[in-house]
């Protein structure tokens, strides 16, 4: 069935940005605390703690209420079992402990040596910030009571990215950024927020209470379903600095809030509306025209886009380095066409489930000229017939099948066009030929796929990591062959559902491929016991899946997982020879959603169950 392809080949999906585990694609450059002491703001506001430090360069603060501020937890009682870091509630005590007290150690003077004490807080502050930026919350927050220094220094630190985990740890926040008698300016401290984890209790009340936080620089928002729209845009007409934003699945965003969002957020780089199916063509377009800095953008499944606005952030946003588009059904050729025309610098694009395109929002292979480095700056100043000028000598725009300049696409890296069952050959060879060193080529359920694509991919070489063929019916052994001999890098391939492949195929792979990690065969009916023995030569695999293939043997099995010692999964569902209990004790749990047929031929093995699987098949 369908679900259990879909449980085998989850495994291929692709893998989150690395650069932001928290928010997906969105994550833009890597932001951090300025590097300076807070200042003193307002003459009416004295600095705090104000009292004279001792000889030893501790402190005790103006009053117990102050101190206590200084923390994200001040003010209320600890919950019980609270444990996020920076939101546990601090001792008042003045001694140091854990990482704070070994730094206090570090910093003070020699009992034996001469002359007389050296404070802390003599260390220059951008120093005291480099050092204090390398605690972890829990011990930043202890580090803050050493000496005034320190806590001017590191209270910032401590409050940048506050984490919580629980409602109570939440209303101590919030208790404190609406406290009349602040210590320090708390609400300027903080820069990002994660509601994630607290996503079903999020209300439009308690998004009100951040609204003082008015020097945001990244939102996480995902999955927030009870926020309304003008509660949502109430809180981005103040957040002038924003860069980052996750609305992902919060289906009340509509279009009021993109144009509150292009209005107030010139900074803005990065937005995740995937899920978001209330917005439109006008609110994207208001903000194409205004968040020229746009870089990333997710728009998943928001199904009442059309062309126009896809267009528009490919001719204002000159810096787009990632766009999502996946199950936009309203967007056609018309505006891949202008992406692969304007957006020069694109990384990665994602257009699975975009059923609507064709070939033509392609390059054509047959008619694309890479040039040569020495004609770009002519093909540039508009020499040649394609280099024409306008009245005001600006070029033209030049139609996608006129010869580009210099590669490029060179750097692009990721393409995912799955289920885009209109896709020929044609556009592979193209897309090859266009991004030559793509690493990672999603090709699944493109039916009119056939040996010629494969041909074409040939040419990316050693610079393709990951490729999916799942679904694509008519390859045979002869493409793969050519495949496995051309790009030796590759990583992971999936070739489930592919029925007209042999061992042949698996033979080539595993002799040719050395950093080959994992391998979908799925319903690949046709491999036998002797594409196992190949595999078995093959010791870098981690994650190997054979469901359905209902020809292979046990004792072929078993001799690939002692000869594979770093395999982790394995896939057997629908394989009879491992319907036996004696076997199936070492099967994890089958999912939830699978009827009582799915359940008994679910056989997935992982982990520990790998491990196990391994020791009882050698002890037979």
């Amino acid at each position: 069935s369908d679900d259990d392809d879909d449980d085998d080949e989850s495994d291929f999906h692709a893998e989150g940005d690395p650069d932001d585990p928290e928010a997906s694609t969105v994550a833009l450059s890597r932001l951090g605390p300025a590097l300076a002491t807070p200042k003193q703001t307002s003459t009416s506001s004295p600095w705090p703690f104000t009292a004279t430090p001792s000889a030893e360069g501790m402190f005790k603060p103006a009053s117990d209420a102050a101190a206590a501020a200084v923390s994200p937890t001040a003010g209320s009682q600890a919950a019980p079992g609270n444990t996020s870091q920076g939101i546990n509630t601090v001792s008042t005590h003045s001694s140091t402990t854990g990482a704070a007290a070994d730094a206090a150690m570090l910093l003070s003077p020699s009992s034996s040596g001469g002359g007389g004490a050296i404070p802390a807080s003599a260390l220059p502050h951008e120093i005291l910030l480099h050092i204090l930026r390398l605690l972890p919350p829990t011990s930043l927050a202890p580090a803050l009571r050493v000496c005034k220094a320190w806590c001017q220094c590191g209270v910032e630190l401590l409050w940048y990215k506050p984490t919580f985990t629980s409602l109570p740890s939440l209303y101590k926040m919030l208790q404190v950024l609406s406290h009349p008698d602040q210590t320090f300016p708390y609400p300027d401290f903080v820069r990002r927020l994660n509601f994630l984890p607290l996503a079903k209790e999020m209300s439009d009340r308690l998004v009100a209470k951040i609204l003082p936080c008015t020097r945001l620089e990244r939102i996480t928002l995902t999955n927030c379903k009870a926020l309304s729209s003008p509660a949502i845009a109430a809180l981005l007409i103040r957040s002038h600095r924003l860069v980052a934003l996750d609305l992902t699945d919060v289906e009340s965003v509509d279009d009021e809030v993109l144009i509150a969002l292009a209005e107030n957020c010139p900074r803005l780089q990065g937005l995740n509306l995937s899920g978001c199916v209330r917005v439109t063509d006008r609110g994207l377009e208001a903000l194409a025209l205004k968040a020229t800095g746009m870089r990333r953008i997710k728009l998943r499944k928001c199904d009442q886009l059309t062309d126009v606005p896809i267009m528009l952030l490919s001719i204002h946003c000159p810096l787009l380095l990632e766009i999502d588009l996946a199950f936009c059904t309203s967007v056609s050729q018309h505006a891949i066409m202008q992406l692969f025309r304007t957006s020069t610098c694109l990384r990665e694009i994602s257009l699975p489930g975009c059923t609507g395109l064709t070939d033509e929002g392609f390059p054509d292979a047959n008619e694309l000229q890479l040039v040569s480095a020495g004609d770009v700056v002519h093909h540039q100043n508009g020499g040649g017939a394609g280099g024409s000028t306008s009245g005001f000598s600006l070029p033209r725009p030049q139609p996608i099948r006129s010869p580009p300049a210099y590669k490029p696409f060179d750097q692009l890296r990721y393409i995912d066009v799955t289920s885009c069952g209109s896709l020929t050959d044609a556009a592979v060879a193209g897309l090859a030929k266009y991004c030559p060193k793509v690493r990672n080529l999603m090709l699944g359920k493109c039916t009119r796929l056939t040996d010629d694509a494969l041909f074409a991919i040939c040419g990316i070489g050693k610079h393709l990591h990951y490729l999916h063929l799942g679904h694509v019916h008519n390859i045979t052994d002869r493409a793969v062959t050519a495949i496995a001999r051309a790009c030796t890098r590759l990583r992971y391939i999936d070739l489930a559902n592919c029925i007209n492949l042999t061992d042949q195929s698996v033979v080539e792979l595993a002799n040719n491929l050395p950093r080959l990690k994992r391998i979908g065969l799925v319903r690949v009916n046709n491999i036998t016991d002797a594409a196992i023995e190949a595999l078995s030569q093959r010791t870098s695999l981690e994650r190997i899946h054979l469901s359905y293939c209902d020809n292979l043997t046990v004792s072929a099995i078993s001799s690939m997982l002692q000869e594979l010692p770093r395999v982790t999964h394995l896939s057997l569902t629908g394989v009879s020879s491992f319907r036996k209990r004696l076997l199936q004790q070492f099967c994890r749990a089958p999912p939830s959603t699978f009827n009582d047929h799915q359940r008994r031929s679910f056989c997935v093995f992982s982990g520990r169950g790998v491990v196990e699987l391994r020791k009882f098949l050698r002890n037979l």
